[in-house]
């Protein structure tokens, strides 16, 4: 995103949310604080994705394009696409990436904490990040044109390649505990809602969590990342399929909050 002042003194947001060519390097990490440097370090220029290149060591790079630009090349040897047939979730710990992100007033950070405890008390002993998104904390000048919005929750997992599962089981439990609505699309389609983004969990996805490009006088003023110590998270454990039962739960909700 970016924020600057048009020719009226007002705040103009841009937002270019897309990669056409760029290139695509696998990093290692041993701690929770270690990643936190990572995201800390990144430029506007650079976004995250939660899974990794196949057969790309930790280290070593490769342009990536996006899939229409590398069929028009004619598919080279030495680039590969932003797509699942040269991503996955890798065969041993990752990042399970939350996205929360709210139309009106945001939740705190120790709201959207506590309700993931209640869903998963093991996430108190777990490794993870909270951090806000690159729309918050805007400023121009001394003036705050936006604060708390969007945020991120980062969860070291003990096996990436459950991420996509655990991910749709934990939104159907937030449905389960009260935390799911419907959105009306410009169409006129209901769109399933809770407080978290259920389309994240895709190994080739990208996260654009650098921060905002603001230009002077404009400026972002957010927060370092939150970091809390503890073990990776057995998903497989901590977030097991919903029951016959809870999915006939889950459904009656749906009906109730679409009608």
């Amino acid at each position: 995103k970016t924020y600057k002042l048009d020719e009226s003194g007002n705040v103009a947001q841009h937002t270019s949310a897309n990669m056409s060519q760029g290139t695509a390097t696998v990093r290692s990490f041993n701690t929770v604080h270690e990643l936190a440097e990572i995201l800390a370090g990144l430029n506007t220029n650079q976004a995250m994705s939660w899974g990794v290149v196949k057969d790309i060591h930790p280290g070593q790079s490769v342009t990536v394009l996006s899939k229409a630009k590398y069929d028009d090349q004619g598919r080279p040897k030495n680039a590969i696409a932003r797509t699942k047939d040269f991503f996955n979730w890798g065969e041993n710990g990752g990042v399970m990436m939350l996205d929360f992100d709210f139309k009106d007033v945001a939740m705190s950070q120790d709201e959207i904490i506590q309700r993931l405890y209640s869903i998963m008390p093991e996430l108190q002993e777990s490794a993870f990040i909270w951090w806000c998104s690159s729309s918050s904390y805007i400023y121009n000048g001394d003036t705050q044109h936006s604060g708390l919005k969007g945020q991120r929750i980062y969860i070291l997992v003990k096996d990436a390649s459950d991420i996509e599962r655990a991910g749709k089981v934990l939104f159907e439990r937030l449905w389960l505990a009260g935390h799911g609505h419907f959105e009306i699309s410009k169409a006129g389609s209901l769109l399933t809602r809770s407080i978290i983004d259920s389309s994240v969990w895709q190994p080739n996805r990208l996260d654009f969590i650098s921060g905002a490009n603001c230009i002077a006088p404009m400026q972002q003023k957010r927060p370092e990342p939150d970091i809390h110590d503890g073990a990776h998270l057995d998903t497989a454990i901590v977030l097991k399929d919903l029951t016959a039962a809870e999915q006939a739960q889950v459904a009656a909700l749906k009906e109730k909050a679409k009608a």
